[in-house]
């Protein structure tokens, strides 16, 4: 079946991105550290969970595009190599054009898979 609607992914507004990061960092460095609490210790931790794992996967696309292998990635950044292998495979999954459409995948193969090739 051939998909006719690809989604696209929207602009990126990066001064916009920033911006609102920018917010948030005078924010922290602004605020006591007893006070931060006062805004919701669930959002900022959330907020810490989200900003780390975007982080670690950054990371692990530019070093794979480094030359690095997913063995060495996950040394370097403390890792396993399968959560290498997920963040490239992710990575690649939402990259219009990066990969063909294809059937449905086993992704569990997909990701072992990608993961001996690196």
């Amino acid at each position: 079946m051939k998909h006719e609607n690809k989604k696209q992914i929207s602009h990126i507004d990066l001064a916009k991105l920033r911006t609102d990061l920018q917010t948030i960092m005078n924010e922290i460095d602004s605020t006591p550290a007893e006070l931060l609490d006062a805004y919701s210790p669930h959002m900022w931790l959330r907020l810490q969970k989200t900003t780390e794992k975007v982080a670690t996967a950054i990371n692990a696309v530019r070093l794979r595009l480094s030359g690095k292998t997913c063995d060495e990635i996950a040394g370097q950044l403390g890792l396993s190599k399968w959560q290498i292998a997920g963040y490239l495979a992710w990575n690649t999954m939402l990259q219009p054009g990066w990969m063909p459409q294809s059937p449905k995948r086993d992704l569990k193969k997909m990701v072992s898979e990608y993961a001996q090739i690196m």
